[in-house]
This record gives C-alpha cells, sequence and structure tokens, in this order.
C-alpha cells in the first residue's frame, strides 16, 4: 500500500490507498483496532492516574532521545505530544 503525504500549516497529514486519512504524530494508523479505537484511549481507560503519567513521561524520553537516530521532527512532535497529555492530567 502506498502512502501519499499531505501538507498544512506546519502539520503532516497522509493518506494511504485505501482513501484513510491519517498523521504519524496524533492518529496513526497503527494503533488503531479494527473499529477505530486507539490504543491510547485503552491507556486512559485502564491505567490508573500515576501509571498515565509514568507513560506519558517515558514516551516523552523515548521520543526526545531518539530523535536524531530515527524519525528527527516526528519524534520530536511525539515528544511534545506526550507531554502535553502530561501537562492536562497536572490541569485537572
Amino acid at each position: 500500500m502506498s502512502e501519499y503525504k499531505i501538507s498544512k500549516e506546519n502539520e503532516t497529514w497522509y493518506t494511504s490507498g485505501d482513501g484513510e486519512i491519517f498523521d504519524k504524530v496524533t492518529n496513526p494508523k497503527h494503533y488503531k483496532g479494527i473499529n477505530g479505537l486507539e490504543v491510547i484511549e485503552v491507556h486512559k481507560n485502564f491505567l490508573t492516574e500515576e501509571e498515565l503519567r509514568g507513560y506519558y513521561k517515558g514516551n516523552t524520553l523515548k521520543y526526545l532521545l531518539r530523535e536524531r537516530k530515527k524519525n528527527g521532527l516526528e519524534d520530536l512532535k511525539k515528544a511534545r505530544k506526550h507531554l502535553d497529555w502530561l501537562i492536562d492530567l497536572e490541569e485537572l
């Protein structure tokens, strides 16, 4: 299956051969189940707040540490997304 890149206002979205549009940072298709449920929603529903905080912190660190060797800007955006979720928890 081929992917086609669509860029708009500092965001990069992709479309696959089946017409599905996805974003590798905020809406990655490989983390979506057959009914559209994303893995992050499962984490939010089944982890305690403290476990969720650790998950967000760990993923933020992971993406920051690997960005130069793996996905560059995409990993920095993923780190920012997890950090934003952690901040959202603090603001509740």
